[in-house]
């Protein structure tokens, strides 16, 4: 069964224009002082989403951590079990934190939406990361995810 919704996302006009062209990707409707109109841009969530998991670019210079079981102390085994790198680095204004792991995710939303705080299945996780950092890159790769967590210096 469908429900019809109306939804309202308020954006500062005076964004640059490559982002306020990616808002109207992905809203059917933009409106103005001057009312509302169809927006000629909306394309397929999913065709977004997909536009979002290019591979990120690589860090000029990187403190790169490699890790595996041996290196860790015992509570973090099992992060050796999927983890395969760790690194930081900040920019002029951002500090950025990078995993590499061997995990999937199967949800393009995930992290976006507030979990259930009772379930016991977790998901917790990656929504407090959308919670604490300004920006949160998730990245698919044949071998697993890349994780990027960046926060605003000032």
């Amino acid at each position: 069964m469908r429900r019809r919704a109306t939804i309202f996302c308020p954006y500062d006009t005076s964004l640059p224009e490559h982002a306020l062209a990616q808002a109207h990707g992905t809203h059917p409707v933009v409106g103005s002082p001057d009312g509302y109109r169809h927006s000629p841009p909306y394309t397929d969530p999913y065709a977004v989403c997909g536009d979002c998991d290019l591979p990120l670019p690589e860090p000029e210079d990187p403190l790169v951590l490699h890790f595996g079981q041996r290196d860790l102390g015992k509570i973090r085994d099992t992060v050796g079990d999927w983890g395969e790198s760790a690194g930081l680095w900040c920019t002029a204004d951002t500090a950025v934190a990078e995993v590499r792991d061997r995990g999937r995710l199967t949800d393009p939303l995930t992290g976006r939406r507030r979990p259930d705080p009772s379930s016991p299945g977790g998901g917790r996780g990656v929504w407090m990361m959308h919670q604490f950092c300004d920006l949160v890159k998730i990245r698919t790769r044949p071998s697993g995810l890349v994780v990027r967590l960046h926060v605003a210096l000032e």
